[in-house]
C-alpha cells in the first residue's frame, strides 16, 4: 500500500477539533447539505483552485499539466462531484471516525507492506511527523519517505515519488 501524503482521518479531525490544524475546508465541506454545495457552486474553479495552489509548496498551478487541469476543472463544475466530495467529507467527520476509533481499539493495524510519501510542506507542519503518526496508529511497519512537494506529492516531484515508489514495490 503506497500512501501518498495523508494521514488518518481520526487524527486530522483531533487535531482540527483541538485548533492544532487549520482545517477550515475539512469543516465547511463536511456542513450541513446543501450549503457547502451551493457555495462552492457559485464558483467551483475558483474555489478549488485556490484551495490546490495553497496546498502547493510554491502556492500556484504551475506544476499541474494543463491536460490535469482541464480534467480537475470538468469534475469540479459537476454538482454531482461536488455533493459526493462534500460527503466524503461528511463521513470523515463522523462514521469514518467512528471506525477508525473503534479499529484503533480493537488493535487493528494495516498488514500489508505499507509506504508513506509525503511532502516537505502542507501535511508536516512544524510539530507533526507523518510517518510517526501512522506508526502510533495503524502502520507500525510503514516505511516512509519525504519528498519536495506539498500535498500533491506526484506532480510537484515525480521523480523523488517514482524513486520511493520503484524501491518499494521492487521488494
Amino acid at each position: 500500500l503506497a500512501l501518498l501524503d495523508i494521514l488518518p482521518t481520526f487524527f486530522v479531525w483531533e487535531r482540527i477539533k483541538a485548533g492544532q490544524a487549520p482545517g477550515a475546508h475539512w469543516a465547511f465541506l463536511a456542513g450541513p447539505n446543501p450549503v457547502p454545495e451551493t457555495e462552492i457552486g457559485k464558483d467551483p474553479t475558483a474555489y478549488f483552485e485556490g484551495l490546490m495552489a495553497k496546498w502547493t509548496k510554491d502556492g500556484t498551478l504551475g506544476t499541474f499539466a494543463p491536460t490535469a487541469l482541464a480534467s480537475y476543472r470538468a469534475s469540479f463544475n459537476d454538482p454531482s462531484r461536488i455533493h459526493a466530495m462534500c460527503e466524503d467529507y461528511r463521513a470523515g467527520a463522523t462514521i469514518d471516525r467512528v471506525a477508525d476509533m473503534a479499529d484503533r481499539e480493537a488493535g487493528r493495524i494495516l498488514a500489508c507492506p505499507t509506504l508513506l510519501i509525503w511532502g516537505d510542506f502542507y501535511l508536516t507542519g512544524k510539530d507533526v511527523d507523518p510517518l510517526a503518526v501512522w506508526h502510533s496508529s495503524f502502520a507500525p511497519d510503514a516505511e516512509g519517505v519525504q519528498v519536495n512537494g506539498g500535498h500533491f506529492v506526484a506532480e510537484e516531484d515525480p521523480a523523488g515519488t517514482l524513486a520511493a515508489l520503484q524501491v518499494f514495490l521492487a521488494r
